[in-house]
């Protein structure tokens, strides 16, 4: 009863009937009712009454194996958690209030388990953004996010739909987690996802998160990435530390159709959050290089409208090299990712300033040109080229295919600066249907070489 869990017998099964809100059980994300338990601290539950079941919820940490529950679940799939006792989760809370790298270790052995949990509980949500029907669970995501945000610290605020054609959205929720430095940086995260059937090959409910082959499967789109951001959070604030810099985030409601509210969510992020105190009022202000680095296959430009390029196919990987430290104008450094200390290593500026370019610009890939007799002059829906769209359910015809889904993105995944070796950034172009590698890595290179600071030498390699 301490950890918040009811359990009730299923013929020679002990499962969970309930799980108490606000309780250990619940605030953890263990555990779900018609979960089967089958063993508690190793000690199988097989012919266990209800009665010995309980008695065996007395230690200081209750090891569980689980068998989740869900249709046709195949005996071998087993889930095991860790359930500390409250006054164990109270007591680590005040010994590790002032704590150490060493200490910080041993929080995250406790704290794995409670991150793959809270996985399943979000995955668990069926927040397709692609089938109006299922939209609602959108909603349901935004208030569980909303919710974990604001037990971390977080100011948050869904956005404002207005009059926007596409009212019948769930609002985007951003969050700003305060840390030590006051310039915060951006992070987009989403957590609609697309359908998943069984005539897509599941071979199980796609919405329970299982652990096979030690690997975690189910349809969990950008869930992973909200989960390690917001539990890398959540570690700091558990051991009384601050965040080495102020952040952002942006999730994003619907990502899987294009993103079409995020011209607005930016204009509200900008004048919320990203507004320099300096700037005289009413001043146009603009995202920072190092809020942009940040954006996964997005583009900030000013006339953007379906501003996410996930629905384009083919993605080309690139690695650009700098040997030379480049310039050193303290002046014309304007990416704020790195510490500014005078030991650091300024090639990280330089190339992050000649990427920056490539994020803002749109890159010259021409479509291959049409056959003299296809008047249409558009991808055919039954063309092989129209399979890597994400929007396949939502668009009816090839007119209705966004012009910027059509464009080249470049996405920036991050810098390698080894010691005493060529410093590397790397990036990936997602492709338009039918353009060529080759045809992008040259456009890449192209603006690279007007950015690169001589007498520096530059190599790109795909």
């Amino acid at each position: 009863e301490d950890f918040g869990i009811n359990l009730s017998k299923d013929g020679s099964r002990i499962k969970v009937s309930n799980v108490k809100v606000n309780s250990i059980a619940s605030s953890s994300c263990m555990l779900f009712p018609g979960d089967e338990i089958v063993e508690i601290c190793g000690r199988s539950l097989e012919s266990v009454s209800l009665q010995e079941a309980d008695e065996l919820f007395n230690s200081e940490d209750v090891d569980l194996t689980l068998r989740p529950q869900s249709v046709g679940l195949h005996q071998e799939n087993f889930l095991r958690v860790r359930l500390r006792n409250p006054q164990a989760v109270e007591a680590s809370h005040a010994e590790h209030q002032h704590a150490n790298d060493e200490e910080d270790d041993a929080l995250f052995d406790y704290r794995r388990s409670e991150t793959i949990l809270r996985l399943r509980e979000i995955v668990a949500i069926q927040s397709v953004s692609t089938e109006r029907q299922r939209r609602s669970e959108c909603g349901k995501m935004l208030s569980w996010l909303e919710a974990w945000c604001h037990d971390l610290g977080a100011e948050t605020f869904q956005t404002n739909m207005g009059k926007s054609p596409n009212k019948n959205l769930t609002p985007n929720l951003v969050a700003m987690f305060k840390g030590k430095k006051r310039e915060p940086i951006l992070v987009h995260l989403h957590f609609d996802v697309k359908a998943a059937y069984s005539e897509d090959g599941w071979k199980q409910d796609p919405f329970l998160l299982l652990h096979e082959d030690k690997r975690l499967s189910g349809r969990m789109g950008g869930k992973c990435d909200i989960v390690a951001w917001l539990s890398v959070i959540e570690r700091y604030r558990t051991s009384a530390r601050d965040l080495p810099v102020s952040v952002v985030i942006i999730f994003d409601s619907c990502f899987e159709i294009g993103s079409p509210t995020m011209q607005g969510t930016l204009e509200e992020v900008k004048e919320k959050f990203l507004k320099s105190p300096s700037a005289p009022s009413g001043d146009e202000h603009i995202l920072q290089p190092s809020t942009l680095l940040l954006f996964s296959s997005f583009n900030p430009s000013d006339n953007i409208e379906a501003c996410m390029l996930k629905s384009c196919r083919g993605l080309l990987y690139l690695s650009v090299s700098l040997e030379d430290a480049g310039a050193r104008d303290e002046g014309k450094c304007t990416c704020y990712l790195l510490d500014r200390d005078d030991g650091v290593d300024r090639r990280s500026d330089v190339l992050l300033r000649m990427i920056v370019p490539l994020l803002s610009l749109q890159l010259d890939l021409a479509l291959p040109s049409a056959p003299e007799d296809d008047t249409a002059g558009h991808v055919s829906l039954d063309d092989e080229v129209f399979s890597g769209f994400d929007l396949k359910d939502s668009i009816k015809s090839a007119d209705d295919i966004p012009s910027k889904l059509m464009q080249a993105s470049v996405s920036f995944h991050g810098i390698s600066q080894p010691s005493d070796q060529p410093i590397s950034a790397y990036l990936s172009v997602r492709l338009p249907p039918q353009v060529p590698p080759e045809q992008a890595e040259l456009a890449v290179q192209d603006i690279l070489l007007q950015q690169v600071p001589s007498p520096a030498p530059l190599q790109l390699s795909s």
